[in-house]
């Protein structure tokens, strides 16, 4: 008993001590300090168009609003969107709080920096956690709305370490956002190279000025010598382009509108000038064509330019194809190609987004509703585009899960930060969430959340990209994840080739021509600088050709080479003895050294040992600003060690930068 009063006379010491140090009045207390050091957040909400403004409530100063719980009357004080100095322990090297206890001295019960906001039936509710002192400690500010008052503590009550405070005030009661202003109608266009008469009077026009100015490429593969290759066509919807000039010219011309450039030369072949330009009308949009100045090879080639309306686009380019020996057609989908009335109205069609799972296998420059591209960063040097497989949140992906450990169910997923809804509209098993990326469904009446947008991570490597989305809600103890693994298969717009169940994540193997890399970048880790390789990557999976003595070696830069399809993710092969493959370089087999305008690509097989190792093709490309790409030699002065030395702009240094 005696050994009771000592602690309640030292804890009330204590307590005065603490108390003596500031002063109160009403429901907070004074402390000195930097007001702009204490704020931690505005205290600004926005939740489904409601706006909550706690702001007026944030003491800036470092004070703190102060409360009593349980019998004994320890004090609860806390700040509202800051700190407050007055929970500083001397004992303890704990930071800045938001909330504390004084037990007698303070103890952390929130972190201002753990702030976590919701809406309520009446208000809005901000949650903090804090120390793990003896418990895990946390506290909520439960805000209801009264008009009728600034800021009124009505309760505080304490249970296994958690705080909650109910608060009543005219700032827990929301404003709504203001819809915004529509934007004024255009000025009046001026009928130019870039400005067409529509078909709806002298007062409906085709207005493509603002994409004057931009360059768009696509490409057209063919076969030569029994293998693929590939031009590219780089134009300019009404405007002039530069890249052109950047090769060797066949036609030299200050007027390019468009220019024809084959994947193993460094010249540009015009295909159209500005000087000879004709457009027509058609019922969904119009046709620009553009006619060469200059004969070339026997041929004044020209560029057809087939430009829809499509306001689900701002510039979705289609296969192009050629219309003749010297004609080329490219397709496009705008909304620039819808016609407008100079009251800001416009007429025009729109079309769904089904075809987006199989785009076309010309390159193109494409804008779709929902864009999903993956940057070479510090985690991999490939970069992909996998646009053309995001769907919108009303649509998404299905795949049936048979003879599984879990019975038999269905998979429902979305790809890149799409989120399907349609899981809402079951029996949610795992608890009420609007934020699905995939879910299990069960007889169609039940789901299960298997991923979340918000909880993503990525893998990725030149032979595909791996995502990977964890659920934040729980069945049966366990929380799942889907992993979905897009694997580069250059033949494939999209085929779900398997799906399996390991332990909580559901797997989704996907053969994909977007799961090959359209991105590859060297850093150097020392000076920072970095090369670009992307624009030497070849589509659907190509190779070069470099001719040693006595056979040809096929290899790709950043990725693999289908003509050594004999052996799995093969960078290269020799084929000699007639169709005899020999793999030299494994695509996951790669060393890289980038110093000064040079990079060089080291590539190991593991197939068909030699000497005292493996094969090893050695790409050494060097700094030239004029080659886009030009093989200088190829030998194997070493024994199984296959040498091939290239110029290219795209080895040289961030300040010869190529548009």
């Amino acid at each position: 008993m005696y050994r009771f009063l000592f602690v309640c006379i030292i804890t009330a010491s204590l307590i005065k001590i603490n108390e003596s140090s500031s002063s109160s009045s009403n429901n907070s207390s004074t402390s000195s300090g930097d007001i702009s050091h204490f704020i931690t957040s505005s205290c600004n909400f926005t939740i489904n168009d409601n706006i909550y403004d706690l702001s007026p409530l944030v003491l800036t100063d470092g004070r703190s609003y102060r409360s009593n719980f349980s019998f004994l009357k320890f004090d609860f004080i806390f700040n509202i969107c800051a700190y407050t100095s007055d929970c500083n322990n001397k004992y303890s090297n704990r930071g800045n709080s938001q909330s504390c206890s004084l037990f007698p001295l303070a103890v952390q019960v929130g972190d201002p920096q753990t702030e976590k906001v919701q809406e309520n039936q009446n208000g809005i509710t901000l949650s903090y956690t804090g120390s793990n002192f003896m418990c895990s400690r946390s506290n909520e500010l439960i805000f209801t709305c009264d008009k009728s008052t600034n800021m009124k503590i009505t309760s505080i009550s304490a249970h296994r370490c958690k705080y909650t405070v109910n608060i009543h005030s005219k700032y827990a009661c929301p404003t709504k956002t203001s819809p915004p202003l529509p934007p004024p109608p255009p000025p009046p266009p001026k009928l130019s190279e870039c400005v067409f008469q529509g078909s709806g009077g002298k007062d409906s026009f085709i207005d493509f000025s603002t994409l004057k100015s931009k360059v768009h490429q696509t490409s057209i593969g063919f076969i030569s010598d029994g293998h693929y290759d590939y031009y590219n066509l780089y134009f300019s919807v009404c405007g002039s382009i530069n890249i052109c000039s950047q090769y060797t010219q066949s036609s030299p011309s200050e007027n390019y509108q468009s220019c024809q450039v084959y994947s193993n030369t460094n010249i540009s072949i015009q295909t159209g000038d500005l000087r000879h330009a004709t457009h027509r009308l058609t019922p969904n949009g119009i046709i620009l064509q553009y006619q060469a100045s200059k004969m070339y090879l026997d041929c004044q080639r020209n560029i057809s330019l087939v430009l829809s309306c499509n306001n689900d686009y701002n510039f979705k380019i289609g296969q192009a194809r050629e219309t003749s020996a010297c004609g080329y057609e490219i397709p496009v989908q705008s909304t620039h190609a819808c016609q407008f009335h100079y009251d800001g109205s416009t007429s025009g069609s729109t079309s769904s987004n089904s075809d987006s799972i199989s785009p076309s296998s010309s390159s193109s420059e494409e804008e779709p509703n929902v864009k999903c591209v993956i940057n070479s960063s510090s985690k991999s040097i490939y970069g992909f585009d996998l646009s053309s497989m995001a769907l919108s949140n009303s649509l998404y992906y299905t795949v049936p899960f048979k003879n599984s450990p879990l019975n038999e169910f269905t998979l429902l997923f979305s790809i890149c930060n799409g989120k399907v809804e349609k899981c809402q509209q079951y029996n949610q098993l795992s608890g009420i969430s609007t934020s699905y990326q995939s879910c299990q469904v069960y007889t169609g009446q039940y789901s299960i959340q298997t991923g979340t947008p918000a909880l993503f991570s990525y893998e990725a490597t030149a032979l595909g990209i791996s995502f990977i989305y964890k659920a934040n809600m729980y069945s049966n103890s366990i929380a799942r994840q889907n992993r979905i693994n897009i694997i580069c298969n250059s033949s494939v717009g999209f085929d779900i080739v398997s799906a399996n169940v390991q332990e909580s994540t559901y797997q989704v193997n996907i053969n994909s021509k977007y799961g090959c890399p359209k991105q590859c970048i060297f850093t150097n880790s020392t000076t920072g600088a970095s090369m670009d390789f992307s624009r030497l990557i070849l589509p659907n999976n190509g190779a070069y050709k470099a001719q040693f003595q006595g056979f040809i070696l096929y290899f790709s830069i950043c990725g693999q080479a289908d003509i050594c399809k004999t052996f799995q993710n093969s960078q290269s092969c020799q084929i000699i003895e007639g169709n005899r493959t020999i793999q030299t370089g494994l695509v996951t087999k790669l060393e890289t050294t980038v110093t000064f305008n040079r990079a060089i690509l080291s590539y190991v097989s593991n197939t068909d040992p030699c000497r005292e190792g493996f094969r090893r093709n050695i790409l050494q490309l060097d700094c030239n600003p004029s080659q886009e790409f030009k093989i200088d030699s190829a030998n194997e002065d070493v024994q199984c060690v296959y040498y091939i030395n290239i110029q290219t702009k795209y080895a040289c240094y961030r300040e010869f930068i190529y548009e």
